[in-house]
């Protein structure tokens, strides 16, 4: 046994046998819970730069070594003709002035200024304190339980409402402008805006919380002349402050400070001047008050009036569409030229409704909107030999006919009127309902990949454009309510019709998002995203246009 024992020992090398020994021995020394919890060993820098050093031979050696040469290489030729198309443009546009030349070569960024953020939190704090107080004044003084009420309502709350729609439909659109921005919805390019012009909706918003202001603040001076005992022999001055909308404040004090002023002056101040005032401001050549964009309108306006003459684009029906639900701002306007025109503020009469040409020209001005809108289709129609033109068209045609027999029953009454008036203005209904989710949002896709929506969609939540599609069922059937006379005991009548108007330009800012949307999808979808190579430089005069 010793012999096999030692031979055995001697088989094995002493190598084998001293690391044997030594493993032994170091397990015998170290305890098993040092060796469990013994932390790692930290790696030297040293140690980090061998590993960069292996990495970088590695590349070198194989595949990316021919990557870094090639991400190392300069494109030489595109730089050469960048420098070339430079040098060209500032030899030929700006009389080899290196400086001025790439000052309109650079990208140009339209400029936020803090003047419009504050200005806007200023008119919107004096909205909020105006409305306030003429609320409190109305109900602390009782007026609509008063005799003066009645007639405060009929006649001089239509004229006020006029600027109140404007203010509403201001600020509609400056909650489109500013969605649209932040889905991507390139709107200054499907309306045509000339770059760097258009209207921010902080700029919208500002104007819009300024025109409130200045409507608002006349509508108090009225309610405060009107019901002040001491003014009661100055009633026909204190009508003139919605006048002063348009004309000025200085003049209406005037009056109200001296008593023996002659009123015949006011003979004078008839519809037309007022209204030639707008037009001036309108007109004004001078860089005042965002000047491109008030002769963008006045373009897009004209084009409008003379529909079936010019070719129809995306920024016409679209303001045109605007206008159909503006058209009781229409019958204001109209309703502020026969008192104010006809003389009827002095002798503080409600007479302009029992006018044979006043209800004439109330059915015509309720049409001319529709009628600017059905002359759009036909004229498209007649370009593009699309049939769902001319079917868009019997929707504004029907239209037509349901607000005739709506204005007929108005202001005849009678069974017969009613029952016409319900019977088409349904029609209407139904139609431009279906037309509006159907065409103009592209919604109500049964094989689409979103069920009953469309395949493509801007907004995350689908739930928000079945909300969109009820919220417009329900704004529709709203003017329903006209026709069946509901009685709404504690609203005037004129105040109901006041918010049902209003009802329908929410509704029609509601359908400016989606209908753009749609335009915007279908614009990308079909290839038709640019109608010209963008230039990269600024082709109209920056000094002139510095405020638009």
């Amino acid at each position: 046994m010793r012999i096999l024992t030692r031979v055995t020992l001697e088989s094995i090398p002493d190598r084998v046998r001293t690391k044997s020994r030594k493993e032994a021995r170091s397990k015998r020394r170290r305890p098993p819970d040092r060796l469990k919890s013994s932390p790692p060993e930290k790696l030297r820098p040293s140690g980090i730069n061998r590993l960069r050093g292996k990495e970088i031979g590695e590349a070198n050696k194989n595949r990316g070594k021919n990557t870094i040469e090639c991400s190392d290489k300069q494109p030489s030729n595109v730089n050469f003709l960048l420098e070339r198309v430079e040098s060209t443009f500032v030899r030929n546009f700006t009389h080899s002035n290196h400086k001025k030349g790439r000052k309109i070569l650079r990208q140009k960024t339209k400029k936020e200024r803090h003047s419009i953020i504050f200005f806007t939190g200023f008119f919107s704090g004096c909205f909020v304190a105006l409305l306030v107080a003429t609320i409190l004044r109305i109900t602390s003084q009782e007026l609509m339980k008063k005799q003066q009420g009645t007639f405060y309502m009929e006649n001089i709350f239509p004229l006020y409402s006029l600027f109140g729609y404007i203010t509403l439909h201001m600020l509609m659109y400056a909650a489109n402008t500013y969605f649209w921005k932040r889905y991507r919805i390139n709107y200054p390019f499907l309306f045509g805006f000339r770059p760097g012009t258009e209207l921010d909706y902080r700029e919208v918003f500002l104007l819009t919380t300024g025109h409130a202001v200045v409507a608002l603040l006349c509508f108090s001076i009225n309610l405060q002349l009107e019901m002040n005992p001491r003014n009661r022999n100055y009633k026909t001055a204190t009508e003139l402050v919605p006048l002063s909308l348009v004309v000025s404040f200085r003049s209406t004090l005037a009056l109200t400070i001296d008593p023996h002023h002659n009123f015949n002056l006011f003979n004078l101040l008839n519809s037309w001047f007022p209204v030639q005032i707008v037009l001036l401001i309108t007109f004004c050549p001078l860089n005042i008050i965002y000047r491109s964009s008030r002769f963008f309108f006045i373009r897009c306006l004209f084009r409008c009036i003379c529909a079936p003459f010019f070719k129809v684009s995306l920024q016409d029906f679209f303001l045109a569409d605007q206008l159909t639900s503006q058209f009781q701002a229409f019958r204001s306007f109209e309703l502020y030229i026969c008192y104010y025109g006809l003389g009827e503020h002095s002798r503080r009469q409600k007479k302009c409704q029992s006018r044979g040409s006043y209800n004439v020209q109330y059915f015509i001005v309720g049409i001319i909107p529709y009628w600017f809108r059905l002359a759009q289709c036909m004229r498209q129609f007649y370009e593009e030999r699309d049939i769902n033109r001319a079917f868009n068209g019997l929707n504004y045609l029907s239209t037509i006919v349901a607000m005739v027999f709506r204005t007929t029953f108005e202001l005849k009454k009678g069974k017969s009127w009613k029952v016409l008036a319900v019977i088409t203005s349904a029609l209407a209904v139904l139609q431009n309902t279906f037309w509006d989710i159907v065409k103009d949002w592209g919604l109500l896709r049964r094989h689409s990949k979103n069920p009953y929506l469309r395949d493509k969609l801007i907004v995350q939540r689908k739930s928000v454009y079945f909300i969109a599609m009820v919220l417009d069922i329900v704004l529709r059937i709203s003017w329903m309510q006209l026709v069946f006379e509901m009685d709404w005991s504690p609203l005037h009548k004129v105040a109901m019709m006041t918010v049902t108007s209003c009802l329908e330009i929410i509704r029609r800012g509601i359908w400016n998002f989606f209908r753009l949307e749609n335009e915007h999808l279908n614009n990308v979808g079909k290839y038709r995203a640019f109608k010209s190579v963008p230039h990269p430089f600024s082709y109209y005069d920056e000094k002139n246009d510095k405020n638009d």
